[in-house]
C-alpha cells in the first residue's frame, strides 16, 4: 500500500487532473471510514484501533491531495495573472505554508 501512496502522490504532484481526481477518492474514502467508525458509536459498542487508524490515514492523504491541489491552483493563478502582466508570487506562498505548516496526523 505504501508503494502505492507514494507513485499517486507522485503523479498527483506532476498531473492537475490526477490530484483532483485523488482528492475525489480521498474524500469518499473518508466519509466511508467515518461511517464506520459511526456505526461503531451508534451502538454504544468500542471503535476498533484498526478502524480509527484507518480513518486517520485516510484523512491524512486528504490532507495532502489537498496541499497538492491547492499548490495546482496557485501555479495557475500565478500563470494567469503574469500573462495579464501582474506579478504574482501565490505558489511561493503555499510552499512556504507547506513549510512551516506541514502534513501531520492529528494529535
Amino acid at each position: 500500500m505504501m508503494k502505492g501512496h507514494v507513485e499517486r502522490m507522485l503523479l498527483a504532484e506532476h498531473d492537475r487532473q490526477a490530484a483532483q481526481s485523488y482528492r475525489a477518492i480521498a474524500e469518499e474514502v473518508v466519509k466511508m471510514r467515518e461511517k464506520a467508525v459511526e456505526l461503531h458509536d451508534a451502538v454504544d459498542a468500542h471503535v476498533p484501533e484498526e478502524a480509527q487508524q484507518a480513518l486517520e490515514s485516510a484523512r491524512l492523504e486528504l490532507r495532502q491531495f489537498n496541499r497538492i491541489c491547492l499548490r495546482h491552483a496557485a501555479r495557475r493563478l500565478d500563470a494567469s495573472l503574469r500573462a495579464e502582466g501582474h506579478q504574482s508570487e501565490m505558489e511561493s506562498a503555499v510552499i512556504f505554508f507547506d513549510i512551516t505548516h506541514p502534513v501531520a496526523l492529528a494529535a
